[in-house]
């Protein structure tokens, strides 16, 4: 009775509170309001102002002048202000119907007084009593309540670190300005709001977890002091969470030396980058830059050859037949070994392919070999190969250029002599031009032969030139002759394989330099797993006054070549300052999904279920085609009737998506509704029914996830881990058919 009345005494203290906020956030929206609109209003007439000032035709004289530039000026400065109101706004939107989801009393020893801390997504004060009503899930001292329960406990703030105790933990339900129920809880993130944030439908977009982040995943998001931090974890343990909380916390942590354009990320593909788009904004913050590495090669390839996209190296890889005859050929490309050939090749032209020769022009030597020599070797060693050759280029211009001129005159003269007629002159003066300017291009043409450096003829040549070949493999040629045939194979077709774009890359950037970013402070690799050796040694060189937060799951590795570059990654980046953090629980699955994915990994035991249970998932064998679309009808009809979000389909290639897409369609569509095919990288996830091929749907989370067919002919033995990655993007729901045999990873 004592603790029933004791809880009633706290649930009315709370709702007066709530109370008390609710008004401080109406009244401050208020005034938000006013001042976004007010300067609104003022930013439109300065401009109307300014337009009828430059229509007018008065900018003649100087006051008019002096009175445009003021205007600027006042136009810069109520563009600013109106930026800060605005921001303003959309924080105080955030929490306007719900402004906090914790509290936590906190008795600081030093100070010898409690802290009462109410935490939401943004902070909150009174501007009339002071009074911090609400702190910012980013701040100090809310570290305290995702990484301790109640006793001792400590935070790191600028000053150093506060000691003192936790006296009360308490998690609230607010929805609407109301609070509809809340709780004490002991040590971490109380199981039943982790349950319902968990049991929520998904769908086509992410959202943020400041309310149910848990310690591990606490630790990652603030870590500081490290230029490297490795997070890997199994699927659903909030990696891309992490990823998109901790650049939250970075730019609340360094608000005053980090923008959102000082961080990017580097995702998939663009169907993911879609799909993470919303966390930010929803914390608060303005979106980070998003890329992609496909990205990344478009802009910086420039080559009128075609170019492999990932997903279609995939839908090759997974697809196709005669795969094994470049199975070799896309190992070795991707491994260390050829990382290093390719350094060796950059080495080789910088010192051994070039020959140098005299520069002469009409009988006069500009540059002997050894002059030029000099200059590449030492005077312009700073500088990449390519911009060496520019400089030098430039170099020989400003000492040919007088030289030309004088030698036009002399012709002109001598011409003048032989020919005395006036008339005659201007036809006199163009001979002599064209005859100059002709031997002028041929001492650049011939320069060219032996200056210029054409990275994707050079790299071609590795592969055909076989006296090239065995000087950069040596002892190695006669082992490679089969990698070097395919290549040949492959380029001399006109196209790009995947396996050769980031050797080309790193080739270019080592010869001629790098599109460094050196803005850039933060960078965030996701899905990681499939990256190459090649691919962490061109980001590492893309952005070298930034630090790295990496993250990935061996056990999703779609790529079947890239084995073990995510334990390696730390021998990309020479620092002491690095750290990994292994996260060991999965929040997205329910327990009977996941204890079914570690058993196609062979291990039950291998993630760490949390205890949400749901339907077991199911195994359906269907005798052809025909019956696969129409029990997968029936299926989806079932899925369907449970108001799921997101529903996929999840096929092993683009092309088994698309027949399958056009034989469900035949069905009744009014009852299915609508299908959306996903087949590329370029389309968006719609929210409702989506078929898509594995390798699209890495990183994405879905309701109800069907697999079309877990045939052995499909899903072989060596295929554990794309089945894995398949699998385990369902939340709630699993369905698995097959046609005729199942595969192996199922068999038991």
């Amino acid at each position: 009775m004592v603790k029933q009345d004791s809880y009633e005494k706290d649930l009315f203290f709370e709702k007066q509170r709530l109370d008390k906020v609710n008004r401080v956030v109406a009244e401050q929206l208020e005034i938000a309001t006013q001042n976004t609109q007010s300067l609104r209003d003022r930013l439109i007439d300065i401009k109307r102002s300014l337009w009828e000032d430059y229509n007018i035709g008065s900018m003649s004289g100087f006051n008019q002048q002096l009175d445009v530039v003021q205007q600027m000026d006042e136009l810069n400065r109520q563009g600013q202000a109106f930026g800060v109101h605005q921001n303003t706004y959309r924080k105080l939107k955030l929490i306007e119907n719900s402004p906090y989801f914790g509290r936590l009393d906190f008795f600081d020893a030093e100070m010898d007084e409690t802290l009462n801390v109410y935490i939401g997504l943004v902070s909150l004060v009174d501007p009339k009593t002071k009074e911090h009503l609400v702190f910012d899930w980013r701040a100090p001292i809310s570290s305290l309540f995702y990484d301790y329960g109640l006793g001792e406990a400590v935070y790191h703030s600028p000053g150093g670190d506060v000691r003192g105790e936790i006296t009360l933990k308490r998690q609230f339900k607010i929805e609407d300005k109301e609070l509809k129920y809340m709780f004490d809880n002991s040590l971490k993130i109380d199981d039943d709001v982790l349950q319902e944030m968990l049991g929520k439908r998904a769908d086509d977009k992410m959202r943020h977890i400041v309310n149910t982040i848990q310690r591990e995943q606490n630790q990652a998001i603030r870590d500081e002091g490290h230029d490297l931090l490795l997070v890997t974890g199994p699927a659903g343990s909030g990696k891309t969470s992490i990823a998109l909380h901790r650049a939250a916390y970075l730019l609340y942590r360094h608000r005053d030396n980090i923008k959102s354009t000082d961080i990017v990320i580097f995702s998939p593909n663009k169907v993911f980058n879609d799909y993470i788009s919303n966390v930010l904004p929803e914390l608060g913050e303005s979106n980070i830059l998003q890329t992609t590495f496909s990205e990344y090669v478009d802009h910086t390839l420039n080559i009128d050859i075609p170019v492999e996209s990932f997903a279609n190296h995939m839908e090759y890889i997974l697809s196709r037949a005669d795969v094994a005859e470049r199975i070799d050929t896309i190992r070795f490309k991707i491994s260390s070994q050829f990382l290093n050939a390719i350094k060796e090749l950059a080495d080789y032209v910088e010192t051994e392919m070039i020959k140098f020769q005299d520069v002469s022009f009409r009988g006069t030597t500009l540059f002997t070999a050894d002059e030029l020599k000099n200059l590449f070797t030492q005077t312009y060693a700073y500088l990449p190969p390519v911009a060496r050759i520019q400089k030098m280029l430039r170099r020989i211009k400003y000492v040919l250029d007088p030289l030309r001129k004088a030698e036009i005159t002399k012709i002109i003269r001598r011409y003048e002599q032989e020919n005395a007629n006036p008339e005659m002159a201007w036809q006199i003066r163009r001979k002599a031009i064209i005859q100059i300017r002709e031997e002028y291009k041929q001492v650049f043409e011939q320069i060219n032969k032996w200056l210029k450096i054409d990275v994707f003829a050079i790299y071609f040549n590795l592969f055909h030139d076989e006296i090239l070949f065995n000087r950069i493999f040596g002892e190695q040629t006669n082992k490679l002759q089969s990698i070097k045939e395919a290549s040949q194979k492959t380029l001399k077709l006109g196209l790009i394989g995947y396996e050769d774009v980031a050797p080309i890359l790193l080739l270019k950037g080592l010869l001629e330099g790098f599109p460094v970013v050196e803005s850039i402070r933060h960078v965030i690799v996701d899905e990681a797993q499939d990256y190459s050796t090649f691919h962490f040694e061109i980001i590492k060189r893309l952005f070298p006054k930034a630090t790295f937060t990496i993250l990935g799951d061996p056990n999703q590795l779609i790529h079947p070549f890239v084995e073990g570059e995510l334990e390696k990654v730390e021998d990309h980046f020479l620092t002491n300052k690095r750290k990994t953090i292994r996260l060991s629980k999965s929040y997205r699955s329910t327990k009977q999904i996941l204890l079914f994915c570690n058993r196609i990994l062979g291990n039950e035991m291998l993630v760490e279920p949390i205890d949400r249970s749901g339907p077991e998932p199911t195994i359906s064998k269907v005798k052809d085609e025909g019956e696969l679309v129409r029990k997968l009808g029936d299926r989806l009809m079932e899925i369907k009737n449970k108001d799921y979000e997101s529903i996929a389909i999840v096929t092993k290639t683009a092309k088994e998506a698309r027949t399958l897409h056009s034989s469900l369609k035949e069905l009744n569509q009014a009852e299915i509704g609508r299908i959306n095919l996903l087949e590329n990288e370029e389309q968006p996830l719609l929210p409702g029914l989506t078929i898509l091929p594995v390798y699209l749907a890495k990183g994405l989370e879905f309701d109800a996830v069907v697999i079309a067919n877990v045939s052995s002919k499909v899903y072989k033995k060596k295929d554990s881990k794309l089945l894995y990655t398949a699998c385990s993007r369902a939340l709630h729901e699993l369905h698995l058919f097959y046609i005729d045999e199942i595969s192996p990873l199922l068999g038991s």
